[in-house]
Formats: C-alpha cells, structure tokens, sequence
C-alpha cells in the first residue's frame, strides 16, 4: 500500500490506539513518508504516543525542512532528546533550520541540493535529478 493511502487511511480511523497500532506495524522507511502525509490531528497523535528512539528513526528518514517542522512542534525537552538520538549529520542540519524564523526563506528552505558538472545538457540534468528525485 502507498504510503499517502495509508495516511488516508490512518486519518479515517477514528480510534487514537487504531492509528497507533497500524503505524507500529510500518517500517521506518515507511512510516517516515506516512508521518509527512497525515492530518495534522494524526500527526499530532502519533507524535505523542511514539518513543523518543522510534521518532528519532522516522526523524532520520525525513527530508530535513519535513524534520525540522516535525522537531520544531515539539516540547525543548523532547526536541533535545529526539536530536540527541539522531546522526549528527541530521541534528546538525535540523538544528541550523531550526535557528531560522518559521516563516523566513530560511525556516522553509531544505539542504538537500542537486549538483551537476558544468559540461552536463539540460537532458542530462533531468534525467539525474529524475533518478534521484528521492534524495532531493
């Protein structure tokens, strides 16, 4: 099942423990991609119930603007826990993200970046950037 209808489906149950038994059932890869589509009320949810260690694993999975939103809405002190849990890498990008208004260029923008070599055709780069849409 697509990640986004398991979103649909997480944000029709009415039951708070349905939702949370179902996205304990999802693998990390997949839970990350549900946890970015879900309702805000879902999300909210699920955010609450999980384990610092399990939200740090979906945090890692995330692109780092949809982690730094997912981190910024949390308490300090659990904010510091689930980074702490997290690679250094992404702590360090969520926490630089984190330093930025909400609403500036910065608090929006994502580190991810497409490079390319100067000698590469418009077709090369679309066709790489298409490979790798995922990264990006």
């Amino acid at each position: 099942m697509h990640a986004a209808d398991l979103a649909d489906l997480l944000d029709w149950l009415e039951d708070p423990d349905d939702k949370l038994r179902l996205y304990a059932l999802l693998e990390p890869d997949v839970a990350s991609d549900v946890i970015r589509d879900v309702g805000d009320l879902t999300r909210d949810t699920i955010i609450e119930h999980l384990s610092d260690a399990r939200l740090a694993e979906v945090v890692e999975r995330l692109d780092t603007d949809d982690a730094t939103d997912l981190v910024g809405k949390l308490p300090e002190e659990r904010k510091t826990t689930v980074l702490d849990r997290a690679s250094p890498e992404t702590r360090r990008e969520v926490e630089d993200l984190l330093s930025y208004p909400h609403d500036s260029a910065g608090g929006i923008m994502k580190k991810e970046v497409a490079a390319v070599t100067t000698g590469s055709t418009v077709i090369e780069v679309i066709e790489q950037i298409r490979a790798r849409a995922d990264a990006y």
